[in-house]
């Protein structure tokens, strides 16, 4: 017979009065059960509320929890599900072969003892396959430092824009730095809109569009490795081998200093990490990955404006790590977050919490 509960013990005629574990919560002597405070973080972080309007939508249910209460509990739980799973996401994540990465500023209210507001950057490093997931990373600038400290156990490629202190990166840790054509391609698009460029302009997103089109037909057949390798190499380096040609040939006839000749200039100098792709099938024409996923944060800044400190900038980074992967991985992001609130104080060994990461949890059937 089951052994009666240590947190209530108490015995029947027949034997223990308690043959079940009394029910474990994320936060210990809280007065927000793990429902509420899952449906909280999914507001906040998947709809967009702030928390004060939060307070006043619960307020019409006749709960009294201030803005400030909510806060605590938000960070509290942050705190907590960093210290028992923030290491092991991200170990995770570095199996990954390949990661996309982008960032987007974010202004924090308080710097330490500093009372003003201060320019910080969210990070966002995704992984490829068919369960992905996505890593968000509060830091206060923008250096390429942070890479090398984040990255060290990294053994993967990445896949991001040019900016100069990503490439003194690549070039140190030694590994393959594929080039985004989606920042080439809109750098062409800001052309058109010259009033004596946009023809030259259009010419180059004809390029574009015949090399995103072999992209799409790869991506809707399924192609396996050698399949897409092939296409890439008959079609698609065809397709830059002309734009090759037609680049060389605008750069002398337009004008320096115009956004056409700009764009022209970007192509050319980062030509190799542009068409690098071409012969690696886990890697993406573009980063619009990472774009596309940094989204939601960039929509709830809208929303929330800044954070009020670094701590509440950490546990945003947190919670859109857990939700977004969530959403990347077919769960909805409430009852995951519930699951997870539920399953997380039960578990003993870093294999059980393994298993709480969205990656390795099946979608429930209904």
């Amino acid at each position: 017979m089951a052994d009666s509960c240590p947190k209530c013990r108490g015995r029947d005629a027949d034997g223990p009065a308690v043959v079940q574990k009394c029910a474990e919560f994320l936060l210990p002597k809280s007065n927000i059960s793990d429902g509420l405070l899952a449906d909280v973080a999914v507001s906040k972080f998947v709809d967009h509320l702030p928390l004060n309007r939060q307070e006043k939508i619960i307020g019409r249910a006749g709960v009294d929890f201030s803005r400030s209460t909510l806060s605590g509990q938000v960070l509290l739980a942050a705190r907590i599900l960093e210290d028992r799973l923030g290491s092991l996401f991200r170990s995770e994540l570095m199996k990954s072969a390949l990661l996309h990465i982008d960032e987007t500023s974010l202004q924090v209210l308080r710097f330490s003892d500093v009372q003003s507001v201060k320019q910080a950057y969210m990070w966002l490093f995704k992984s490829t396959g068919d369960r992905p997931l996505l890593w968000y990373q509060y830091r206060p600038g923008r250096a390429g430092d942070f890479l090398k400290d984040f990255l060290s156990d990294f053994k993967g490629d990445i896949l991001m824009d040019a900016y100069s202190a990503y490439e003194s990166f690549a070039a140190d840790k030694d590994i393959r730095h594929f080039l985004c054509n989606a920042h080439a391609r809109r750098n062409f698009f800001e052309a058109t809109k010259g009033l004596h460029e946009h023809i030259e302009a259009e010419e180059a997103l004809h390029f574009y569009r015949t090399l995103y089109r072999i992209e799409a037909r790869l991506k809707a057949w399924r192609a396996n490795v050698s399949k897409m390798l092939y296409a890439r190499g008959r079609f698609s380096r065809k397709g830059f081998a002309l734009f090759h040609v037609w680049l060389l040939q605008q750069e002398k006839d337009v004008l320096p200093g115009t956004k056409l000749h700009e764009a022209i200039r970007y192509a050319l100098n980062h030509w190799q990490g542009l068409t690098l792709y071409l012969d690696h099938a886990h890697a993406a024409i573009d980063n619009n990955s990472a774009e596309s996923s940094i989204r939601p944060f960039v929509i709830g800044r809208k929303n929330w404006l800044f954070a009020g400190s670094q701590r509440g900038a950490r546990a945003s980074a947190l919670f859109y790590s857990l939700v977004q992967s969530a959403i990347a991985n077919g769960l909805e992001p409430y009852w995951y977050l519930r699951y997870l609130f539920t399953q997380l104080p039960m578990t003993k060994s870093d294999e059980e919490i393994l298993n709480l990461l969205p990656h390795r949890v099946t979608p429930p059937k209904a």
